[in-house]
């Protein structure tokens, strides 16, 4: 350890102990912090150091990360948002810092009962970290959060946060890229029974039940090792690096993937959404790759899908924004995908938070269907998988009600030796199952291959 992480480690546990030995004394302040820079971090590492925490790496090279919990909020029901709200305006009201930074997330289908696997993230989970920390151009900018009432002593205190500041200040290891066997694997549903599935959401929507639907399936592997969260942070951000990375970290489990869908972004009363839907694989030739993009402006099947989006987004937005929507959608390329990609801007009218336009805008057709009601009420029926967080939302929000939610999409859970991951496909009135299903399997081989799976 250098001498510079010396003197911040000594300063920052002096600093939790006076803490919470003015805490006895003057309990009616329930919260102390303290801001300072340190050179760049390898928070990916960080993270998987932890049991609790959250990742965020930005296309524009700024990462955030939150380590440990000065406090906590697990939800069950979507309505447990409100109370939500009143704690934020409450961390406000306590003197903390506008800019304190939240971080979490919340799941599909917040009605829907969820498998063992996610009961560590619960139906939303956010977080207000011990350590927060922003990153940009090889600096760190940490801010430090105490909330005394939580710990019995103040040597209690001394130790968490030591284990934390642990896990920042660690020596450099190497990144192994060696993958890790695979020992099983197991698609849900099977192929057979996808297909089928898509042809009774084809069935249902010439049937005008639905105007679309989404379907999803995901693929559970086993390793022969633990898999290595930090390393394949760093895999889907070298491999991915016009999209948003994330990473979930509750109870020792991790909730990672690799974003390009903004569902909603609020600063200065101004607001950022996208609709994403249409979607082509890259192919290995320029040429190819060209006539690719042009099938997919040209496709009616696909064009249909986006509209249906941006006329969801813009009718629920509207009455609370003033928005900018282009006439036409543009291309979106990434690593591995085209997308059709139509950027919504406009002003926020009133006093409007980011997560409560949020709610009001997901599920968007683009992870849902159209109508939203009955197209989550048929998946529930009729998709017999629990996506969890896959296709929710995940991101960072500050006590002002200002942030960003990103969709949850090309993302695994990682436990241990087991990786569930997750992929979802459009589906309209003239959808071929044969088309879809080989859709669904290139999505799907974007995050095996980070997890080290060819296919």
């Amino acid at each position: 350890m250098n001498t510079h992480s010396v003197t911040e480690s000594t300063s920052l546990l002096e600093f939790v102990a006076a803490a919470w030995e003015h805490w006895r004394y003057t309990p009616d302040q329930q919260f102390w912090q303290k801001e300072f820079d340190y050179p760049a971090v390898d928070l990916p590492m960080a993270l998987q150091d932890t049991v609790d925490g959250w990742y965020f790496a930005h296309p524009h090279g700024q990462e955030q990360c939150g380590l440990g919990a000065a406090m906590r909020w697990q939800t069950t029901s979507s309505q447990d948002f409100i109370d939500m709200e009143r704690e934020r305006l409450k961390l406000l009201a306590a003197g903390l810092s506008s800019k304190t930074t939240l971080g979490g997330g919340f799941a599909f289908d917040a009605s829907d009962s969820h498998d063992e696997a996610w009961a560590a993230f619960g139906h939303a989970r956010w977080v207000l970290p011990a350590l927060y920390i922003h990153q940009s151009e090889g600096q760190a900018h940490i801010v430090v959060t105490v909330y005394p009432k939580h710990f019995a002593s103040a040597q209690d205190a001394v130790q968490y946060y030591g284990t934390l500041w642990a896990a920042v200040d660690r020596p450099q290891r190497p990144d192994s890229k060696d993958p890790v066997p695979v020992l099983s694997q197991n698609m849900i549903p099977p192929s057979s029974q996808w297909m089928a599935l898509v042809e009774e959401a084809t069935a249902a929507i010439q049937q005008g039940l639905l105007h679309k639907v989404v379907v999803a399936r995901r693929v559970d592997t086993t390793f022969a090792a633990p898999l290595a969260v930090g390393h394949l942070l760093h895999t889907l951000h070298h491999h991915n690096p016009s999209t948003t990375i994330f990473g979930l970290r509750a109870q020792g489990q991790t909730f990672l993937g690799a974003t390009p869908e903004l569902l909603l972004s609020i600063h200065d009363h101004t607001l950022e959404t996208m609709a994403l839907a249409g979607t082509t694989a890259r192919q290995p030739s320029a040429s190819a790759d060209a006539h690719a993009v042009q099938m997919l402006m040209n496709s009616a099947k696909n064009r249909r899908e986006h509209d249906a989006v941006v006329n969801r987004i813009v009718d629920t937005l509207r009455p609370y924004a003033d928005l900018h929507v282009p006439q036409a959608p543009q291309i979106l390329t990434l690593a591995n995908v085209h997308h059709l990609w139509t950027p919504i801007q406009g002003g926020v009218r009133g006093d409007q938070s980011l997560w409560s336009l949020a709610l009001k805008l997901h599920p968007t057709p683009a992870v849902g269907g159209e109508p939203r009601t009955v197209a989550q009420q048929w998946l529930r029926t009729h998709e017999g998988l629990d996506r969890g967080w896959y296709a929710g939302s995940v991101g960072t929000m500050d006590l002002k009600g200002q942030g960003s939610l990103w969709v949850a999409l090309r993302s695994a859970l990682v436990a241990g030796n087991r990786a569930s991951c997750y992929a979802g496909c459009g589906i309209m009135h003239d959808s071929d199952p044969h088309k879809e299903l080989e859709e669904s399997e290139w999505k799907l081989q974007a995050m095996l291959n980070a997890l080290g799976v060819k296919s």
